[in-house]
């Protein structure tokens, strides 16, 4: 089966209730109300498990430490 073709609105709909969810866990929720955060991107442009070890952040240096590692197989 082609995974476009698996692709439905109940999964999108699961997804973005996950995100939700997320976002509420860490206290992130206004970001969803911020027009300035909303990017056009697919999934070919999204990564959820970062193996280089780079981070995408503002250019300052103030911000040394962007990320923190966590065990386990975490997206």
């Amino acid at each position: 089966m082609n995974s476009r073709a698996a692709v439905t609105e109940t999964a999108i709909r699961r997804w973005f209730f996950e995100l939700e969810e997320f976002l509420r866990e860490y206290n992130l929720l206004d970001m969803m109300k911020d027009p300035s955060r909303i990017y056009n991107a697919d999934e070919t442009g999204v990564r959820t498990r970062v193996k280089s070890g780079l981070v995408l952040g503002p250019i300052s240096k103030n911000f040394k430490n962007l990320y923190e590692i966590s065990s386990g197989n975490e997206k």
